[in-house]
């Protein structure tokens, strides 16, 4: 029997993120991709360093640290949630995302607020 590839690993593999796309992770993931596609098109998904997202959703704050979140959806279930589904389209989306970039660009901020300056 043959087993249609999850549309993630293809994203990973480099497929377009387009319409066909969209349309087959919401086939596989129902309500939870059609979240996820809608929090990557509002930009809400923050990477703050290579394993650790915040996802801002509504009006709470969520964190996708490795393979868990912290959401309600992934305490009771344990799969896949739509932050964790948003993640991976992210990730996909961004292959040479540099984390020591961004800590460097983080710790400049906070230096700056702290005392004034870089």
């Amino acid at each position: 029997m043959y087993r249609m590839r999850d549309p993630l690993e293809d994203l990973d593999l480099g497929a377009p993120y387009d319409d066909r796309m969209k349309k087959r992770i919401i086939q596989k993931y129902k309500g939870r991709g059609r979240r996820a596609i809608s929090m990557v098109s509002k930009g809400v998904v923050v990477r703050e360093t290579q394993d650790h997202y915040i996802i801002h959703d509504d009006s709470f704050d969520h964190r996708v640290i490795e393979d868990t979140c912290t959401c309600q959806d992934y305490m009771q279930t344990g799969g896949p949630c739509a932050h964790m589904i948003a993640v991976a389209i992210v990730e996909a989306m961004n292959p040479n995302f540099d984390s020591y970039d961004t800590e460097i660009e983080a710790w400049n901020a906070y230096y700056f607020e702290m005392f004034g300056r870089k």
